[in-house]
């Protein structure tokens, strides 16, 4: 990246000497320093907390001109593009950043999270594996692809995954909500049975399994077969589909610490350090 210079290259009979010295610093004299990619990324992070995402997005894009390999940069770039919903450039954002990065946990987890909200499930599954491969002990990377194995009809795996990281109550409580969002409730109540199983003080499973059970009965008397890997879990009769997942479902909240109720989580945005609220 090349600043803008402001030049000062004086040409006179009288004092021929100060043209001499310009010529032998290229013919030009700068005034205005190199700014930095600190400087740069410091900027667009303030621009991005007073909700400027334009003057945010200009100053992360001339940090990562200066500093091709600066992971926050292009972490808090395709943020922004997110949020804006601009999710072509959030892609492309994080599809150059990974070429640059490629050993960047966090930027694989961004890209499979926007990869997510494209519903692009598979995409999203091969950059969490990544992301794990990378690191394992990364909470949020293996959240996700819970939550993209879920979407993707593969409840078993999900809830194993969930497993790795919450309480095995709370991991099936999770599927059970990724399959209520899909209107899927026949295999949101086979999720809330196995927590009920796990715990059958559960009472997220224990405040909403009548409600699941209701619209799971109609979703049978109305629609296609059960997911083969659930059909014989169903031992209830008939449910449908219905645009009330919310109601139908646990909410989404924070995970559970000791002594909580249990809880549900949400996908999760590897945010960086220093990174504006997301």
């Amino acid at each position: 990246m090349k600043n803008s210079q402001v030049c000062l290259c004086i040409v006179t009979i009288t004092i021929p000497w100060l043209l001499g010295c310009a010529q032998e610093q290229g013919g030009i004299l700068s005034t205005s320093p190199r700014i930095s990619s600190q400087t740069r990324y410091a900027a667009g992070n303030m621009l991005e907390r007073q909700n400027d995402f334009p003057g945010a997005i200009k100053q992360y894009q001339k940090a990562i001109e200066t500093d091709p390999h600066m992971v926050e940069a292009f972490n808090r770039l395709g943020t922004v593009y997110m949020k804006l919903n601009r999710l072509d450039d959030a892609q492309q954002t994080f599809k150059q950043a990974i070429e640059e990065n490629p050993e960047s946990a966090t930027l694989r987890n961004n890209f499979g999270f926007c990869c997510l909200q494209r519903r692009n499930y598979a995409g999203a599954q091969q950059q969490f594996d990544a992301a794990l491969a990378l690191s394992p002990d990364d909470t949020r990377a293996r959240v996700n692809l819970a939550i993209t194995l879920a979407r993707l009809g593969q409840f078993t795996q999900s809830a194993a995954e969930f497993s790795r990281v919450l309480p095995a109550d709370v991991a099936y409580c999770n599927v059970a909500a990724v399959c209520a969002d899909m209107h899927d409730y026949r295999n949101a109540l086979w999720a809330l049975e196995r927590a009920l199983e796990e715990n059958p003080a559960c009472e997220v499973a224990g405040d909403n399994i009548d409600t699941v059970r209701r619209l799971a009965r109609r979703e049978m008397e109305q629609s296609s077969p059960l997911h083969p890997e659930k059909e014989a879990a169903t031992s209830v009769g008939a449910l449908p589909h219905e645009p009330e997942p919310v109601s139908a479902a646990p909410a989404p909240a924070r995970q559970r610490h000791a002594g909580d109720p249990a809880r549900v989580v949400r996908p999760a945005w590897s945010a960086g350090d220093n990174a504006a609220a997301d």
